[in-house]
């Protein structure tokens, strides 16, 4: 009986180990779940409303079957809230959100849908304008001579169907009863928020101004009163410029800031100092050190700091006109200690991983003061200020991440910086003198300080939503790309000597563009830009060719060219446009063809000293007077239809057919034309009298029977 129990007891053990070794068997052949596809969003907004807005993004990615925008009115949303689908094959969408409630905060997040799941962009929050918002800054400039004031109009609202502006010389100025009003109906301006409208005032004068906006529903809403005086050499204006250069010699409790007044004028200063704040824009009311103005440069010390804290600093003078401010610097404090403390979990992993030499799971900062290179790409980082602690970077990628905001002003070995699609707001990287490459494109970013970036030879910016960019201190600037930045109003590169080739294509704000006396610029594409846009080129005299012809709608349409002194220009062509009125061309010796026609608002025309040129097509124009005597190898010309009451065609000795039919001549002089063979005059009323020599022998004279030639 014992044997026939034990036998039964192994027969139970043996089926209870087969049991437990098929578990694990079926653990094993378990399958692994499938890993998500890896997918990208980038997305930004692009312009808000009343009741819309409008929301753009890029998503990289295979098999993605879906993509689009989710919103609410909670945070987080996804795809089972409110949603729209896009259906397009490209790698980009542009979605508009409409029937929103004004004055109400929403949160969105661009989407893509595969097989295994659906990823998120970054979380946008905006809140809907109450009602029409306008708002109108002044500039005076000095164009070459000619004293000029720009007005950047902004307006936000809901089907607006016409904006402007009007000013006066009288503080109570009113639409009915002021000096000028400006109008705007140009659906492509419509379409932008930023309108950028060139006055020529008397100058040395005290001026008032409003901007307006009417939409559909004939609801007229004004902006603030602005008042602005213009340029003029008689006038003693007060001017003042101060810099605060990057903090230096930070420790936990203190750091050295440095300002310089940089430009002064008329203005008496007493005091200047350094004031300081752990928020933004800090003001004497906080911390603060000064000292009697003795010089245009100061140092001072900051004290009493908190250890591992971010300040912001910026340097002052108390002058008689006020107190006046320089640009924010911004730094952190060192910690209390030799271990640097992380604000990032991820950062820190990485840095562990790679840079804990000594294995005792903290990082020092003897551990990455000496590393010159760093690739924290795609790692989803969201926050890096303990980047000052790696003194000896040259070399930093962090592309990819969440990062908002990115200081690295002062960081002095820094040459090359990728900092693409994060979401970054704010980036600084003033002080950089050895920075030659900065890519931070496909960004949020209004603005950037690239002061004393002296050394930067490529700057990439595209699909940014600055508002104004001032790279004039680059003075090493080779390339710079800015395309799809629809948020700016204006670009200056002017005095970029070193500049060879610039693209702002797409910019669909952009309505003053400047490059002039950029020696080296060789290739320049602001194509499909959709607001009127006033060019500056003189001075270019590496450009060889500037080709746009108006093909299609979307095309750039310019209001004001100068190509003044490009004298390495050889072909032009700028037909078709309807909105210019100003091109100028003087000195560009080289040019041999030059095509403006069908700009029918084109009232002013310069080709002085064009001693090249050989084809000129400047017919269908608002010209009153045109003088090409000193295009001595001018073989063509077509001058038709326009409302010429004077051409001088004197010393075009190689002029060969001439077509000036069709305007308001009352004589005309080709005497010297020695070479002409082909000469139409007709459909001019006031055509009395054509001079003509004895000896020419054209092939082709086409006149009205009452002009009577007289050969002298």
């Amino acid at each position: 009986m014992k044997q026939y129990l034990l036998y039964i007891l192994n027969i139970a053990i043996a089926m209870m180990s087969c049991s437990s070794g098929d578990d694990s068997m079926d653990n094993e052949e378990k399958p692994i779940p499938p890993i998500l596809e890896n997918i990208t969003i980038s997305n930004q907004l692009t312009k808000l409303g009343e009741t819309y807005v409008e929301i753009f993004a890029t998503i990289e990615g295979d098999n993605i079957l879906t993509k689009g925008v989710c919103y609410s009115t909670s945070p987080n949303p996804d795809i089972n809230d409110l949603k729209i689908v896009e259906n397009t094959n490209d790698g980009y969408f542009h979605s508009i959100i409409k029937n929103l409630d004004r004055g109400r905060t929403y949160y969105a997040k661009c989407f893509a849908t595969t097989t295994q799941g659906t990823v998120y962009g970054s979380e946008i929050e905006f809140t809907t304008y109450t009602d029409i918002e306008i708002t109108t800054t002044t500039t005076n400039v000095d164009e070459f001579g000619h004293l000029t004031t720009w007005v950047d109009l902004i307006v936000h609202g809901d089907s607006i169907i016409s904006k402007g502006i009007y000013y006066s010389t009288d503080e109570n100025l009113t639409i009915e009863n002021c000096d000028s009003v400006i109008t705007i109906t140009d659906p492509n301006s419509l379409n932008s928020d930023l309108c950028q409208i060139r006055l020529e005032l008397k100058q040395g004068t005290l001026y008032y101004l409003h901007g307006f906006a009417k939409n559909k529903n004939n609801k007229t809403k004004y902006g603030k009163k602005e008042q602005f005086k213009t340029l003029g050499e008689s006038l003693l204006e007060p001017e003042i410029e101060i810099t605060t250069l990057p903090v230096k010699d930070i420790t936990k409790t203190t750091a050295i800031s440095e300002g310089n007044i940089t430009h002064k004028k008329n203005v008496d200063i007493s005091i200047v100092g350094i004031c300081w704040s752990q928020t933004e824009n800090p003001t004497i009311e906080d911390y603060r050190n000064e000292i009697q103005y003795k010089s245009d440069s100061f140092e001072l010390q900051l004290s009493n700091l908190e250890p591992n804290t971010q300040y912001y600093v910026r340097s002052y003078a108390i002058t008689d006109i006020g107190i006046i401010y320089g640009n924010v610097q911004s730094f952190r404090s060192l910690h209390d200690g030799t271990f640097i403390i992380f604000e990032d979990s991820n950062f820190e992993t990485f840095c562990l991983w790679n840079f804990d030499s000594n294995k005792d799971g903290q990082i020092s900062i003897g551990e990455v003061d000496k590393i010159t290179e760093l690739d924290i790409s795609r790692k989803n980082i969201s926050t890096i200020p303990e980047i000052q602690y790696f003194t000896s970077l040259t070399t930093l990628d962090c592309s990819n991440n969440q990062l908002t905001s990115l200081d690295m002003s002062g960081c002095t070995s820094l040459q090359t910086l990728n900092c693409n699609h994060c979401s970054m707001t704010f980036l600084n990287v003033s002080g950089c003198t050895n920075l030659t490459t900065l890519d931070c494109s496909n960004n949020f970013l209004r603005s950037l300080d690239v002061s004393g970036c002296t050394s930067l030879q490529t700057l990439d910016g595209n699909w940014n939503i600055w508002t104004s960019l001032d790279v004039s201190e680059c003075t090493s600037l080779q390339t710079l790309n800015c395309d799809h930045c629809n948020s700016m109003g204006s670009l200056n590169v002017s005095g970029c000597t070193s500049l060879t080739t610039l693209n702002c294509n797409q910019c669909n704000s952009m309505t003053f563009l400047n490059v002039s006396g950029c020696t080296s610029l060789m290739t320049l594409n602001c194509k499909n830009c959709l607001s009127p846009l006033s060019l500056n080129a003189s001075g270019c005299t590496s450009l060889a060719k500037f080709d746009y012809r108006i093909y299609k709608e979307d095309d750039t349409r310019f209001t004001y060219l100068n190509m003044s002194g490009c004298t390495n220009l050889r072909y032009l062509d700028c037909r078709g446009g309807h909105l210019l009125t100003y091109l100028n061309v003087s000195g560009c010796t080289n040019l041999e063809e030059l095509n403006c026609k069908y700009n029918d608002n084109l009232t002013f025309l310069d080709a002085s000293k064009c001693v090249s040129l050989k084809i000129l097509e400047c017919g269908s124009l608002k010209l009153s007077s045109l003088n090409v005597s000193e295009c001595t190898k001018l073989g063509n010309l077509d001058c038709r239809s326009n409302q010429l009451t004077s051409l001088n065609v004197d010393g075009c000795t190689n002029l060969d057919i001439l077509d000036c039919g069709n305007n308001q001549l009352t004589s005309l002089d080709v005497r010297r034309c020695t070479n002409l063979t082909y000469l139409y005059c007709m459909d001019n009323p006031n055509l009395t009298t054509l001079y003509m020599r004895s000896s020419q022998h054209l092939n082709h004279i086409y006149k009205d029977s009452f002009t009577q030639i007289i050969y002298k």
